[in-house]
């Protein structure tokens, strides 16, 4: 792979053949516009070993990966599937899987990334998390995740996905189910991030299945701002909660100082005693249009 990045002009094609490939040290992309393309995301296996870093780690262009899978059951420390880095728009990413990373960083880092977009990917078997946030410079804003897969997630505390002073990201279309963490998608908006703030993220149209490992007080959606940094325009819309049993999870939707949060045409089917939405009191304009919970 290092030796095709090496060969390639602007605007080339690194192909994968199906096999396993093995590496130790981060793959570091620096050409523009790079598409590093599998066999199929069951075929091509990037295998990472390494202790540290990233198995693919973005920070200085925009390319665009395929059809292969990044598997960590070597990884150890801290050692993550993927990152990027700063202000790098258009990077993107279709039918790549993500597995076996349950060590101690974020498996998937979006860092500042901004327009990034994920196409029917997967995050499953024994994965950590996906965390977006900003780097002090830039916001994670505008990543979108269509028709994607998380499910069987590791660890128990934290969040399975975790959007931090975040902009107009969406998730689209998801599949998120069997998620072990106690919060699955966390909202939220964190101190000292000057000029940067958490604005019109959006969960659209996604399946929600038995998340929360039965934890008291686990959450599914959970919207979390603070006094003087409200979470503003958040869409929770046409999702659908399945839920046999009891705190899987404890509350699907749980708002903390919002404003102008939209949650509307959400289907619930639930099993078992259950909270559809908390309110904590401390948010403003909050409309709830028709849902049928069930």
């Amino acid at each position: 792979i290092a030796t095709a990045q090496a060969a390639s002009p602007y605007r080339h094609l690194i192909a994968m053949r199906a096999g396993t490939y093995k590496r130790t040290t981060a793959l570091t992309l620096t050409v523009g516009w790079t598409r590093l393309i599998g066999a199929g995301r069951d075929q091509t296996i990037l295998s990472y070993s390494g202790s540290s870093g990233y198995a693919i780690d973005v920070s200085t262009c925009s390319p665009s990966f395929a059809d292969f899978t990044i598997d960590g059951t070597s990884a150890t420390g801290s050692a993550g599937a993927l990152r990027l880095e700063g202000n790098i728009p258009n990077t993107t990413f279709e039918q790549v899987g993500f597995k076996n990373f349950a060590t101690t960083a974020a498996a998937v880092n979006l860092h500042g990334a901004s327009q990034s977009s994920f196409e029917r990917c997967y995050w499953t078997d024994n994965f950590r998390n996906l965390v977006m946030s900003d780097n002090g410079a830039s916001t994670a804003n505008q990543n979108t995740f269509h028709s994607c897969n998380l499910g069987n997630t590791v660890g128990s505390t934290g969040a399975a996905i975790t959007v931090t002073n975040g902009e107009g990201n969406t998730f689209d279309d998801c599949l998120i189910q069997s998620v072990a963490n106690i919060t699955t998608i966390h909202i939220t908006n964190c101190a000292g991030a000057t000029g940067v703030g958490a604005a019109g993220n959006r969960i659209v149209g996604c399946w929600f299945e038995e998340n929360g490992n039965s934890q008291s007080g686990s959450r599914g959606i959970y919207v979390q701002g603070a006094s003087g940094r409200i979470i503003k325009g958040t869409v929770i819309k046409d999702n659908r909660f399945f839920q046999a049993f009891h705190d899987n999870p404890s509350r699907q939707i749980e708002l903390a100082y919002t404003t102008a949060t939209a949650i509307d045409g959400n289907l619930a089917h639930l099993g078992s005693p259950h909270i559809i939405v908390c309110d904590g009191g401390n948010n403003t304009d909050t409309h709830i249009g028709p849902n049928a919970f069930t």
